[in-house]
């Protein structure tokens, strides 16, 4: 008799490259396919799919509006197919210790954000996806700020499906170590919220991946891949 494949069993196969999955479907998504050799986990909120293994042809790719794989075989198999576009390749590091050590900076603090800073976000983040209503959905799930004696100079958050983002430093204060003072912060909020610490950087952005595995970040090796529909 053969033994079902369940999620956690897919998951055990390679569990650092997989734990993206097994932190989406915590989250906020669905596993809507599983077998030996693929996993789809789905949220229905954002239309994004989280997708591992080989190809499977599934009622949730025509529901989905972006999918994140780490297989290059399903990444090939969506462009072939013409569902969907090739958008980023980028790299996947999880921060996996229990605890992070900060050094702090005179004159500086870390403070969640309400409703009040939104227009400096509005006016500093620089992303298609910036309009009033993400950025407002983002403050309620928990941004912080950097404050230099009171005033906002900075500022990291949590994207949709959970990655760490958003990070900016304002020009005048940069080349001071606060990026990487901002993000250590965030990420032991994170932890004490039994959140997965966890970011993904394009594969050509060297700066962003030098700071985060001076944070204590694990990389995958491999890439893990973006695609979107063309609406």
């Amino acid at each position: 008799m053969t033994q079902q494949v369940t999620f956690e069993n897919f998951v055990k196969k390679e569990p650092i490259r997989y734990l993206f999955l097994k932190d989406f479907a915590k989250r906020c998504g669905k596993v809507v396919y599983v077998d030996e050799n693929t996993c789809y986990v789905f949220d229905q909120t954002s239309k994004i799919l989280y997708a591992a293994g080989e190809f499977v042809d599934h009622p949730v790719l025509k529901k989905a509006h972006l999918v994140c794989t780490s297989s290059i075989t399903i990444q090939q198999e969506l462009v072939r197919r013409k569902l969907f576009q090739p958008s980023l390749e980028v790299y996947t590091g999880y921060y996996l210790k229990d605890s992070i050590m900060v050094e702090e900076k005179e004159g500086y603090c870390i403070s969640c954000l309400t409703m009040d800073h939104l227009d400096y976000l509005l006016q500093h983040y620089n992303n298609p996806c910036n309009n009033e209503d993400h950025l407002k959905d983002r403050i309620e799930k928990g941004m912080v700020g950097l404050f230099d004696h009171n005033q906002l100079i900075g500022f990291i958050g949590m994207h949709d499906e959970g990655t760490m983002g958003y990070l900016y430093i304002q020009e005048d204060h940069r080349k001071m170590h606060l990026a990487t003072f901002l993000e250590g912060s965030y990420i032991q909020y994170l932890l004490e919220h039994d959140i997965l610490p966890y970011c993904q950087v394009i594969t050509d952005n060297i700066a962003s991946m030098n700071l985060q595995r001076s944070l204590g970040l694990t990389f995958e090796e491999k890439p893990y891949y973006w695609l979107g529909k063309d609406n």
